[in-house]
Parts: C-alpha cells; sequence; structure tokens
C-alpha cells in the first residue's frame, strides 16, 4: 500500500516547473506594513502522538531580504482545540514570550492580515485562538528562527482518530517556491492499543511499523508539491482485523459515500499466517538477453526462493519457445530443493520465442488446495510470438484452467509487451500487473513485492453488507490481506442504517468470520474527499473497460460526468492554461474525443501561473494564466494555451496501441486510477464543500446551484461588508476562502464577491445572509 509510486494524477506533477510562492501556517510580518512577510526557508514539523493526544512541534527559518533591520510579529493560527505548550525564541541572549489571543481579538488580527496580504484562503486556518509574538532586531540580510510547540487532543469518531496539521502553497507573495530550502514532515505514532489502518487522502505516505503499538510515518514526497494541507486517519482496536469506516452525505436526499480501511494486526502468531504455494514463471526469450534483463531476472529469483518460509512450496518454470519445468511438482523449500532450484536458474538462457500460452497452462497445473494461497510470479518482456497468439483465446484458456482461483502477479518488462493481455491475466485472477521500465532494476521491483506478500493472513476476502444498501464497490474484487497491508474500499449508499458488515476469509486453512457493528449516518457534511475519491476510482474503472473492450457511448458519458463533477483528468476532460495577455476561451464538450496520440510533455515554463488557479485563490487576471475546465478530448487547444501535465500524462496513457511505451503509460495510469488513495491536483477545480459544489469558470468560483434567486447581491472583496458577512454568517468563510471571486448562493440569494461591488450593508440586508 504504502510502497506503490506516487499515483499518476494524484500529485500536481508540474509544480516544480513553475516559480510558485509558497507558504505555511506561521507568518512572519513586519511592521513596516509597505514590506512583505518575510521569506521563510526552513520548515520542519515533528508529531509524535500517543493514543489520540498529539504534540506538534514546528520550527521555521525565516529570512530578511531587506538591507535594513527590522522589527517584526510572528503570528500562528492554532488547531481548533491545541494550546502552545512550548516557544523558543532568543533575542539578544533573552528568551521571549508570546501571549495566545483568544477568538475576538484573533478575528480583529486575522482580518487585517487577510486585508494586507490579499489571501483569502487564510480564512481557513484563522478560526480560533493565535499565537503573537513581536520580534526586534531581525538582521540585515539575516536569518530569524522559530520555534513553537502545541499539545490536541484529537477527536475520534467511529474509532477513527484523525489529525490535521494546515499547511499549503499560498497563493500570493511574499513567499516563493525557491526560497524555501529544506521542508520535514515526521510523526510517531504510539497506542497503548494496536494500531490498524493509517491513512491520509491528502499525501502519500511511507509507514515502518516497527510493532503493532508504534509507528513511524513520513512524507513519500517531502519536495514543495508536498506542501498542502495535510490530513492523517488512523484507528486502534484489538482485534485482530481493524474495520472501520469514514462517510460523507452532504444532505439526507443527497447521495452517501463511505470509505472502509481493513486491516489485519501487524503482530500476527505464526499459525495464523497462511502458508503459499508460489510458481515463479520466466520468460527465457531472445530478447531477455538485452539490457541485462535476464541476468536481474534471475537475481531476483534467487532473492525470492531465499525468502520462502518452511511450510510455503514452490515450482519453477521457464519459457521461451517450450516450456521447461523443475521438477514435478509443488516442492518444499529444503536446502536440497532451493540448491536444486539454483542451478537450475543459472543455466537459463536467452534464446527463441515467447510461448505466453503453453507457461501459463503449465503454471496452472499444479492442483491447488483451498487452505493455501497459490501465487504465481509472471515476468515476461515481450508478447506471444509461439503457439496461441490471440488474446481472447489465451484469456479463454486461463480461466478453462485456474479452476481454483490461483493469483497470477504480472511483471511486463520494457515496453514491447501486449498491455491488454497481461492486465487482463492479472484482472481476472484477482491480482496485478505491474511494469518495469528499461532504466528500472528488475530485482527490486520483482523482491519489494516478493515481501509485501510473504505472509498472507486472510485470503479470499469477502464482504457482507446485511441490511445496508451499498452501491458501487471499489475495488470490484477484494484482494488478498498480508501482514502490513491494507484495505480500502469506497462505495455510495442512499439510506441511512445500523447494521453488522461481516469480514470473511480464509485464515491458516480455515473460513473465518468477523463481525463488525457500524453506522451510515443520514448527513455527514465531513470527509468530503471520500466522494472524490469514490468517483476517480469509478472512472478508472470504466475507462479500463473502454481500453480494453472499445469506447461505448454510456460509459463515455458517465466518465465525462463524473469527471467534471469531481474534477477528474481524463481523455475527455483536461485543464488547461492560457498564457499570459490569452483571452480565456470556453471549451465545450465534443461530440466524440479525439484519439490521437499525444505529443511530448511541454515546455517546462508556464509564465506566472499561481497555484490558486488550481487550489483556490484570487482569480487570474491580465497577464496571468486562465485555468479553464476542457472537455474536449482534443490535444489542441485555443492559440496560447497548453494542456497540464496531467492532461499530457493521462492522454498519452489512453491514445497509444496496446504494446509500446504509450501503452505502458496508459495501464499505469488507469491502475492509479483505480487504486486511488489521494485527491489529485485537478480536484482542486472543482470544489465540493458542503452541500455546495463550485467549479472555477471564467476567473470565478461559481456555486453549482439549479434553484431560481430571488435577487443579487454584489459586495466588493475584503470591504467591510465582506467582514460584516462573515461575522453574522460564519459558514461563508468556507466560501469566501475559495478566492476573490466567488459567486455563492445564500438563502436564495446570489452573493457575489468580486472586485466591484457595496463596501457597507445595513443591517437589514445582512440580515438576509444570517444562518438558518
Amino acid at each position: 500500500m504504502y510502497a506503490r509510486s506516487a499515483p499518476l494524477i494524484s500529485a500536481v506533477l508540474w509544480l516544480l516547473m513553475l516559480p510558485l510562492p509558497a507558504a505555511a501556517i506561521g507568518i512572519l510580518l513586519p511592521t513596516d506594513t509597505s514590506l512583505p512577510a518575510l521569506a521563510i526557508i526552513s520548515h520542519t514539523v515533528n508529531v509524535e502522538i500517543t493514543d489520540n493526544v498529539a504534540k506538534t512541534k514546528v520550527t521555521q527559518v525565516f529570512y530578511n531580504r531587506e538591507s535594513r533591520q527590522l522589527e517584526a510579529t510572528y503570528l500562528f493560527p492554532l488547531p481548533k482545540g491545541a494550546n502552545v505548550t512550548d516557544f523558543a525564541m532568543f533575542m539578544n541572549g533573552k528568551r521571549v514570550r508570546g501571549e495566545v489571543l483568544e477568538r475576538r481579538e484573533a478575528r480583529r488580527i486575522y482580518e487585517d492580515i487577510v486585508r494586507r496580504l490579499r489571501d483569502p484562503a487564510l480564512l481557513e486556518y484563522f478560526d480560533g485562538k493565535v499565537f503573537k509574538v513581536s520580534i526586534f532586531p531581525i538582521p540585515a540580510r539575516g536569518k530569524q528562527k522559530i520555534e513553537i510547540q502545541f499539545a490536541q487532543v484529537l477527536p475520534i469518531d467511529s474509532g477513527i482518530a484523525h489529525y490535521v496539521y494546515p499547511m499549503r502553497i499560498d497563493p500570493g507573495p511574499p513567499w516563493r517556491i525557491d526560497d524555501l530550502r529544506e521542508f520535514h514532515f515526521d510523526i510517531t505514532l504510539r497506542s497503548t492499543k494496536p494500531i490498524k489502518s493509517i491513512y491520509s487522502p491528502s499525501h502519500e505516505l511511507v509507514a515502518e511499523r516497527e510493532n503493532d503499538k508504534l509507528a513511524r510515518i513520513g512524507l513519500a514526497d517531502t519536495s514543495v508539491r508536498s506542501l498542502r494541507d495535510f490530513s492523517l486517519y488512523y484507528t486502534l482496536s484489538d482485534r485482530d482485523y481493524g474495520l472501520n469506516i469514514l462517510t460523507h452525505k452532504p444532505a439526507p436526499d443527497a447521495d452517501g459515500f463511505f470509505l472502509m480501511m481493513i486491516s489485519p494486526r501487524y503482530e500476527i502468531e505464526p499459525d495464523k499466517v497462511n502458508p503459499k504455494d508460489v510458481t515463479f514463471v520466466l520468460d527465457t526469450s531472445g530478447s531477455m538477453a538485452h539490457d541485462g534483463k535476464l541476468e536481474s531476472a534471475k537475481k531476483a529469483l534467487l532473492y525470492c526462493l531465499e525468502r520462502l518460509h518452511d511450510k510455503d512450496r514452490f515450482s519453477l518454470i521457464r519459457f521461451s519457445t517450450e516450456v521447461e519445468v523443475l521438477g514435478q511438482g509443488l516442492m518444499p523449500p529444503t536446502r536440497e530443493n532451493i540448491e536444486r532450484a539454483k542451478r537450475f536458474i543459472e543455466q537459463m538462457e536467452a534464446r527463441g520465442g515467447t510461448n505466453i500460452n503453453d507457461a501459463l497452462l503449465r503454471a496452472l497445473k499444479p492442483v491447488a488446495t483451498p487452505d493455501r494461497l497459490h501465487t504465481i510470479v509472471f515476468l515476461t518482456d515481450g508478447r506471444p510470438t509461439v503457439g496461441v497468439r490471440d488474446v481472447s483465446n489465451i484469456m479463454n484458456n486461463i480461466e478453462g484452467k485456474n479452476t481454483a482461483s490461483l493469483r497470477i502477479f504480472v511483471f511486463g518488462v520494457g515496453y514491447d509487451v501486449n498491455t491488454h493481455l497481461l492486465d487482463l491475466v492479472a484482472q481476472k485472477t484477482r491480482a496485478v500487473a505491474e511494469y518495469i521500465a528499461p532504466e528500472e532494476e528488475i530485482e527490486i521491483k520483482v523482491s519489494g513485492f516478493f515481501d509485501k506478500v510473504s505472509f498472507p493472513v486472510m485470503t479470499n476476502v469477502a464482504l457482507d453488507f446485511g441490511d445496508m444498501k451499498v452501491t458501487d464497490l471499489y475495488p470490484k474484487q477484494m484482494p488478498d490481506l498480508f501482514i502490513g497491508s491494507q484495505l480500502l474500499v469506497f462505495g455510495r449508499y442512499q439510506v441511512a442504517v445500523d447494521a453488522a458488515i461481516t469480514l470473511s476469509g480464509i485464515m491458516a486453512g480455515e473460513q473465518k468470520q468477523f463481525v463488525y457493528e457500524e453506522t451510515l449516518p443520514e448527513t455527514n457534511q465531513e470527509n468530503d474527499f471520500v466522494g472524490t475519491l469514490w468517483a476517480t476510482r469509478k472512472i478508472g474503472y470504466l475507462l479500463d473497460e473502454i481500453r480494453l473492450h472499445g469506447e461505448d457511448e454510456e460509459l463515455r458519458d458517465e466518465v465525462i460526468r463524473l469527471a467534471k463533477k469531481y474534477g477528474v483528468v481524463t481523455p475527455y476532460t483536461s485543464y488547461l492554461v492560457q498564457e499570459d495577455e490569452v483571452e480565456p476561451q470556453p471549451v465545450q464538450v465534443a461530440d466524440r474525443p479525439a484519439m490521437q496520440s499525444a505529443p511530448g510533455v511541454p515546455p517546462s515554463r508556464f509564465g506566472q501561473a499561481r497555484l490558486r488557479a488550481i487550489k483556490g485563490g484570487t482569480a487570474p487576471t491580465a497577464k496571468q494564466p486562465y485555468f479553464a475546465l476542457s472537455t474536449n478530448g482534443d490535444v489542441s487547444a485555443p492559440e496560447g494555451s497548453r494542456p497540464s501535465s496531467e492532461a499530457f500524462a493521462i492522454r498519452a496513457a489512453q491514445t497509444s496501441p496496446v504494446h509500446g511505451k504509450a501503452a505502458v503509460a496508459r495501464s499505469k495510469a488507469l491502475y492509479d486510477l483505480k487504486q486511488s488513495e489521494q485527491l489529485g491536483s485537478a480536484a482542486y477545480f472543482v470544489r465540493q464543500l458542503g452541500t455546495k459544489t463550485f467549479t472555477f469558470q471564467n476567473g470565478w468560483w461559481v456555486d453549482d446551484v439549479s434553484t431560481t434567486v430571488k435577487k443579487t447581491v454584489r459586495v466588493k472583496y475584503l470591504s467591510d461588508a465582506y467582514f460584516r458577512l462573515l461575522e453574522v454568517n460564519p459558514d461563508l468563510k468556507t466560501y469566501f476562502a475559495l478566492g476573490e471571486q466567488v459567486k455563492v448562493v445564500v438563502n436564495d440569494i446570489l452573493l457575489e464577491i468580486g472586485p466591484e461591488g457595496k463596501e457597507t450593508l445595513e443591517q437589514a440586508e445582512l440580515d438576509l445572509f444570517q444562518k438558518k
């Protein structure tokens, strides 16, 4: 789960190309209001969580660009429920003391900051107490280091604890990415109960589990691309298998979505681990002689053989034009058998064609037993060139022979592979297809996979939802569970219900069941990311159907509908970046997407593009790029515009033939969509806020509602009226934080926040927007 590379569309792939400003939660503002905030050059976060108590230490280093010393104010908005426990900063050898401002005073300060920095996104952060300290002097062209620690009790809902650290790319000056030299984020999680699931919808994690009650967590990506709000969910349970549900249902009559997290205990007794049978199938055709592929594959097999357990069994097959098998069947991993296998591997030579059909049928020949997981590790670098070559015939042969539901994990080496065949083989056997690029090491890929599947604890996993009427489950087929793994299941529901969920599977050769009492609520406006990730996975599934079986109008229309609603890059929906003085051009839905080959990645220059055009914030103005939703699959765009790298990557993944570099890219892209765990950057073009959906259109964030409005009220951005509205209806800050130009319907009134409008409002006008 953690070892996979970052999903193709779930990272802002082109961030490093852009001269974007960057910020974090702490701000150091000069008292001279004509000067910008000080640059942040280092940002380190260390978090210690024990059960549900979190202690966070933040270290920031600021830089004074001015040629004179400065006086400044450090402001740190505290997360909800947090209290400062320590603050370390010395001026002239003396420890400086700060003060915590309560909500009313903090509100006045953050209004001033929002006005000064012209950054509405700050509204989301300043919603409680603010820590404040005055600092003088900050030396000219000098650095200022600040450390602050705070503690908080984390909320627990349905057995799930949630930690949030606000941290983002700031949409405006003064911070820039090239200022930030160093960024670190580390979490130590301890518990008196066993830790089960560890999950983040915002960042790909790297987690080291020392035992059941201790985990060390870091970010897979510590570049500036990871500077966005960090969100961590984890579960604690004494049961052998943890099962917990996060839900999102914005209104009683709206669709509900859920994320189910299933994790086995990290420390499991040896007698509860399923013994496994493994058949290694290696392609030794002539093409494997190139680039050292065969030698690297041999090393991978030797690694796997050395890590078989006493109760395991194995078989070894090599194939080219003919198929050759070591021994008569599955063998125990005795020293004698391992040495015999090593000699067999050493004698392998690359020559002949590629007889995939016969190799797989021979691998399926041993009779599987229901109490053992039988896995085939199949490694090839080519297409079928000998024997049965038609994909449909090969698949029919495999499905007819695989009566015992063996898993076939596929490794495609290089680009001259039939991705349709390899993906179908893996898909139909509840396994995974991996692709190894020419520059990647076969040994590393295969050995990493084998480590993950070495300890199967539950196979033939199944879920019974009882009285819960759930639909659109992803993944469609439940994979096996291994020690150190976790399973994320996304689904949809409409009716609130309390029911028993049954998790079942084979453990140590016996069928076992575990029952969990869970609730799907009538309304829950939290966890809005769940619906987006559900839609992303469904889109991946639909696109895979189109890729493997041809385009269908209903499938295509559903992909477009979901992609537009939830902000997902697909071959039919991409996002265009229009630069400099190019006027925004509306892009309409095409009758049929253009499925031509995609060009190469565009030059790494997007002018003065700002991430606020993706994540919210001020709408682009003249001479700034304009980001627009495109539902035209054509690579072409209005003159002066360029699709983002994400759009290029996904389109390249959809317009390629069955084999070749583009075909491999396509397979990887769709696998990542189907396995999405983090939000993609394109989701920021469409924002789900409670019961409302906002889309970025012509420079405005627009409330996507179909109701007839009674009237329209226009209010000037950052005016007195703007902040008075926030006082009478605090819920508006969520919408205002989107940017400088927002259209939102409140109490059947269209409220437009923009560069023009009223600067003051009478009390009667304010009352129209009171929260009901």
